[in-house]
């Protein structure tokens, strides 16, 4: 096994972890062309830490989150749909998380949009902007050095951070009854991963983001439906992982560079009708060409497979419902958490799902099903020293009110 020698040494569970929440949605018609939607949420995360080997690392690390969004739609024409919304979340940790344990926070963070769509006769035309910008009552940031050592720290109070803006483009052209074209194109700027910390110390960048796809979509009633189209994503400055260290305390570090990447692909989407009113098929492919520059050249961008194929039946008998899936994940490599620090073989694997639900109750709203994951038991890994765990069974209850 390739993994850290420290990782896997160490003994470390989450037990309990128990988390609860609740949403609300409420839509107001106004009028046949005009509706206000409400929605609420709250959850709350409760996980209790164990850490055999370094006991002063235990505790119970509890965050809670507050979320309400508006969103109002209005036709401002028999072929102009216009939708705007504004959504709010708030994060409150009182005694940190992980690397930031004994310190508390409390951001919240706030967006509004704007969509447009108009339709002139076999072409429809929309546009969208996003505005996002987290406001800090309370955070703490750090940074860590090669070796994992505390870097620096600082604590931030009543500032606002940099939004980040997301505008978009799209088209859709129809040719006939059952054929479409379709384009879209998304640009604007990503944050760093929180946490994320650097070799010496620097802050990361903002990542520049341009994405884009043009494709083609065949439907038809009775036989099903074929999407098939190429993308390109253009990313500047993007955060990229490099490597994993332990710092003082022992903990895992990810540390990140800056660099650009590329991506290119194909995807395919198919979905066929119904059959017999009760089954049907549906598959999807990626095939991709990652590459990064780092240092001045272009390289293979080796973390990332460049094949991802998934394929399924899913099946409604009354109330009994059955969904049988599958994912294809061709190889890549990774360093990450590897003993050694070099890179090793991952993914080229197969992973084959069952889900059988059956649904009771006047209006069947309640559910009660069993999932059985990894059916083939096959042994694999999509992180270095991180094996699946082979086949699990497990059984939930879901009841809507």
């Amino acid at each position: 096994d390739p993994a850290q020698l420290a990782l896997m040494a160490r003994t470390e569970q989450y037990s309990p972890y128990t988390m609860y929440g609740a949403n609300l949605r409420a839509v107001l018609e106004h009028s046949e062309g005009a509706s206000t939607e409400l929605t609420l949420g709250y959850i709350k995360r409760i996980p209790e830490f164990e850490w055999a080997e370094k006991i002063s690392k235990n505790g119970t690390f509890e965050d809670w989150e507050y979320t309400a969004g508006l969103a109002h739609a209005r036709n401002l024409g028999e072929n102009n749909t216009l939708r705007v919304g504004v959504q709010w979340n708030q994060w409150v940790c009182p005694d940190g998380k992980r690397f930031y344990t004994g310190r508390e926070m409390d951001v919240h963070t706030f967006s509004g949009f704007v969509i447009d769509e108009h339709r002139f006769g076999a072409l429809t035309l929309d546009g969208g902007f996003r505005y996002t910008r987290a406001y800090y009552n309370k955070h703490t940031h750090t940074s860590f050095n090669i070796a994992g050592q505390n870097l620096k720290s600082y604590a931030v109070e009543n500032e606002w951070a940099d939004p980040t803006m997301t505008a978009t483009l799209g088209a859709k052209y129809t040719l006939n009854e059952t054929a479409e074209l379709y384009a879209h194109l998304a640009f604007g700027t990503v944050d760093a991963p929180p946490g994320a910390a650097t070799e010496n110390g620097e802050v990361l960048e903002r990542e520049a983001r341009l994405m884009t796809d043009l494709g083609v979509k065949f439907e038809r009633p009775g036989i099903g439906m074929l999407k098939v189209g190429g993308f390109w994503t253009i990313r500047d400055n993007a955060s990229i992982l490099i490597k994993d260290v332990l710092n003082a305390d022992k903990d895992n570090i990810d540390i990140y560079t800056v660099g650009d990447v590329r991506q290119y692909g194909l995807e395919i989407e198919a979905r066929s009708a119904k059959l017999w009113d009760k089954v049907e098929f549906f598959a999807a492919a990626t095939f991709m060409n990652s590459i990064r520059n780092m240092d001045g050249d272009w390289a293979n961008y080796m973390e990332i497979p460049d094949q991802i194929v998934t394929a399924g039946i899913y099946g409604e008998f009354g109330p009994l419902d059955v969904n049988l899936f599958g994912k294809y994940v061709s190889r890549f490599e990774n360093l990450r958490f590897a003993q050694d620090k070099q890179y090793h073989d991952l993914g080229d694997f197969t992973d084959l799902n069952l889900t059988i639900g059956y649904r009771f109750g006047n209006e069947q709203q309640t559910r009660v099903y069993v999932a059985l994951e990894n059916l083939f038991d096959d042994e694999y890994s999509t992180v270095v020293g991180y094996p699946d765990y082979g086949f699990q069974a497990s059984v939930g209850l879901r009841h809507t009110f």
